[in-house]
């Protein structure tokens, strides 16, 4: 029941308008990995990977996904819509945290962190150049 309740919670501020406040005190809640296939099909939530193009070409990220290192995020977070709610994922976590911290103080709407060592979904291989 908990766990039905918090992903309606999560839900709901995925797909709140986009003028809708949300604190930029509060840190996005991380999600359970089993949840964010059904995320990502039932939101426009836009998927950002924080992790290095070499981590990305080993491991994998979710089709569509938008990749920005973090180390990069500051220079290039223009390309990331503002009108559209954000998961950001990492392998552990903490980048991910990090990273959702960065672009709520820049007025992104974060709904979710994750970090994918434990992601079981669908995957998509960057191709090599």
């Amino acid at each position: 029941m908990k766990a039905r309740l918090a992903m309606c919670a999560l839900l709901t501020c995925v797909l709140a308008p986009p003028g809708w406040p949300q604190t930029p005190a509060a840190p996005a809640p991380a999600i359970k990995a089993d949840k964010i296939d059904t995320v990502m099909t039932q939101s426009t939530a836009v998927f950002l990977d924080v992790r290095t193009p070499a981590e990305v070409k080993k491991n994998g990220t979710l089709p569509g996904a938008i990749n920005i290192p973090i180390e990069q995020l500051t220079a290039r977070m223009g390309e990331l819509p503002k009108d559209r709610a954000l998961v950001v994922a990492c392998e552990g976590g903490g980048r991910a945290f990090r990273a959702g911290k960065l672009l709520q103080e820049h007025g992104y709407r974060v709904v979710a962190t994750r970090g994918l060592h434990d992601y079981q979904g669908k995957t998509a291989f960057p191709e090599s150049p």
